[in-house]
């Protein structure tokens, strides 16, 4: 369990992947992309389309 703060939000994460290392983490959602995990396939799609909606407003 990891507890985060983001403003005034605490979020907690109940995830074994917590208890990994940062690079142990990328390398862990890395190897799942390319097996094809369709969960983090659309995660990757959800938060690139809100990336670039995001720059698009900036301008």
């Amino acid at each position: 369990m990891k507890e985060i703060n983001i403003g005034n939000t605490i979020g907690i994460i109940h995830s074994p992947l917590m208890e990994l290392t940062k690079e142990e983490r990328q390398e862990h959602f890395q190897n799942e992309l390319a097996k094809g995990n369709q969960v983090l396939k659309e995660l990757e799609r959800l938060v690139n389309k809100s990336y670039r909606r995001r720059m698009q407003d900036a301008f």
